[in-house]
């Protein structure tokens, strides 16, 4: 990887981009994290929407049983 200083980012290169394997030319931020394309980022956060969707599903199972534990319909409330 080589410092752009002007910018701040390192350019370094990625295997495969709309699956598509080739070399291509990336960038990094100072951390050297790869910086997403458009489409990556929008896939990277449709993927925490789902964890979070899931986890939110599984808190609400659970709130759920408890509720019919102590005899309550948890429809009902």
């Amino acid at each position: 990887m080589a410092v752009v200083r002007d910018f701040g980012l390192l350019v370094g290169r990625e295997g495969t981009i709309d699956g598509e394997t080739a070399v291509w030319l990336r960038f990094y931020d100072r951390e050297g994290n790869l910086v997403l394309l458009p489409e990556e980022a929008a896939q990277q956060r449709a993927e925490q929407a789902e964890q979070l969707a899931e986890q939110e599903r599984q808190r609400a199972e659970r709130l759920a049983a408890q509720l019919r534990a102590m005899g309550v319909d948890p429809d009902s409330v």
